[in-house]
Formats: C-alpha cells, sequence, structure tokens
C-alpha cells in the first residue's frame, strides 16, 4: 500500500470550522443561549480559521 502524503496546513482550517459550526447549530436547534465570553472564544477562533485559509 502506498500512503498519500499532503499538507496538514490545509486540513487544519476544515477542523477548526467545526466549532464554530456546531456553536451556530446548538443556539439554532438545541436553543443553547450562550453568554457574550463564549460567544467571544467562538469568535477568536473563527478569526484564526480565516487567517489561516487566507494566508495562502
Amino acid at each position: 500500500m502506498t500512503a498519500i502524503v499532503g499538507e496538514a496546513s490545509q486540513v487544519a482550517p476544515v477542523d477548526k470550522w467545526s466549532l464554530g459550526l456546531v456553536a451556530i447549530f446548538a443556539v439554532n436547534f438545541l436553543g443553547e443561549r450562550p453568554t457574550l465570553r463564549y460567544w467571544g472564544g467562538i469568535g477568536m477562533v473563527a478569526g484564526g480559521v480565516l487567517l489561516l485559509a487566507l494566508k495562502r
């Protein structure tokens, strides 16, 4: 068997974006009410994801 080798930096933004999607789904479908501090953390992660994605 041969291994497929790729750049992990291409996968990282997609992996981290899942956190933002989970937060959005939790609010929309589960009725969660996150605090401002929680949204701040999600915003920082999303900003980091955008920096990683746009760095190319």
